[in-house]
């Protein structure tokens, strides 16, 4: 089970660099890739992404005027290489187990979603 985790960021550099640390503690052993689109930042956002070392493959699209997060989710999906996709909040640490459950639901059902603190 591959997984594209998907992060969207209007200028939230602080709280995505704790984002991309907590990601590298994700357990999983198939494919995932993080996909980061920026809606437009002036903060730094992109550099950032780019430059840091995430275990994971990353993708990374920055639209040049705010498009809002709609057309940023939808970006995402279209870059996305898997079937099964998780967002993720660019200011919600994921749990290190994140992967490993979601993959654990998704062979239980057809389609999965969280709200909230996992």
């Amino acid at each position: 089970m591959d997984i594209s985790l998907i992060i969207i960021g209007r200028n939230t550099l602080d709280s995505l660099k704790s984002v991309l640390a907590a990601i590298n503690q994700i357990k999983f052993n198939n494919n995932c890739e993080v996909i980061y689109v920026d809606d437009a930042s002036s903060d730094g956002s992109v550099k950032y992404f780019n430059s840091f070392n995430l275990k994971f493959n990353k993708k990374v699209f920055s639209f040049s005027k705010k498009r809002g997060r709609v057309v940023a989710r939808q970006k995402a999906v279209d870059l996305s290489s898997y079937d099964w996709v998780c967002f993720i909040q660019s200011n919600v640490l994921p749990d290190k187990l994140l992967l490993f459950e979601y993959a654990k639901l998704i062979e239980e059902t057809d389609a999965v979603g969280f709200a909230g603190q996992i």
